[in-house]
């Protein structure tokens, strides 16, 4: 009985069962892409990439909830438009901050979202990305239409919530965020899928953007977040010591 006590004790250790999970500290790298599509026209907004330590809580050694630091992502982005069919708009600039993330992978319940998206059973969570997208229309002296990403840090991009309301160069704009999700949504016809796999999980957001001028053809911003994991020094040898073990009191039992 001894002898099975001590076989098993490593084999927990190694499936993450021995001990209650706890959040640890974990260094991560990371991307960031967002893009406003209108129909099946993608215009990039922002590419980013980011490193910086996360608490990653594991669960049987998968990945189970992930706590973010804010600001791992931040930009100020100028983006000249030439492409004609694109006229009045010429240019846009963004400006974006990322808050805290708290990310649950286990799937879930379903979570608020209107873009006809089944996220049942999906991993989720909220991250905001504040800041606003500045699109200037016509030549010379710009007009300006102003699209925000998010407001009071409760609703819009990465939240979900109700709607972020603004009124800019006399034109309305709403923008109706959702959470994160492992799930699945689409942009300009094109599927973006999250997923979790080993030490690395993908999540998506969707916003429909709607304005006074465009209201029954609603722009969507579709955002990409990518996070990989590297297990601390101490995992790894807690990992190889579990093995190590193994073999130890492995090696006398397939001697009899």
């Amino acid at each position: 009985m001894r002898r099975n006590a001590l076989v098993l004790a490593p084999l927990l250790i190694l499936l993450g069962w021995a001990t209650p999970a706890a959040a640890t500290s974990t260094p991560f790298t990371g991307t960031l892409s967002m893009a406003l599509t209108g129909g099946s026209t993608r215009y990039p907004l922002v590419s980013l990439t980011a490193s910086g330590t996360a608490d990653v809580t594991r669960s049987g050694g998968s990945l189970s909830a992930i706590a973010l630091p804010a600001g791992v992502f931040s930009a100020h982005v100028m983006i000249p438009i030439t492409d004609p069919a694109a006229y009045p708009i010429t240019q846009m600039i963004v400006d974006v901050t990322s808050g805290p993330g708290l990310f649950d992978t286990i799937p879930g319940a379903d979570i608020d979202n209107d873009f006809n998206t089944d996220l049942t059973g999906q991993g989720s969570g909220a991250m905001a990305l504040s800041g606003q997208l500045d699109v200037g229309l016509f030549q010379g002296p710009l007009a300006h239409l102003i699209v925000p990403f998010t407001s009071a840090g409760v609703d819009g991009i990465g939240l979900g919530g109700g709607f972020v309301v603004a009124t800019s160069s006399g034109i309305s704009v709403s923008v109706r965020g959702a959470p994160w999700t492992t799930g699945t949504v689409s942009a300009a016809g094109v599927p973006l899928t999250g997923f979790v796999s080993d030490d690395t999980v993908q999540l998506v957001s969707q916003a429909v953007v709607s304005t006074s001028i465009n209201a029954d053809a609603p722009l969507r911003i579709s955002s990409l977040l990518t996070l990989s994991f590297v297990p601390e020094p101490g995992t790894l040898l807690l990992l190889s010591g579990g093995l190590a073990a193994l073999g130890m009191f492995a090696r006398p039992l397939r001697s009899r």
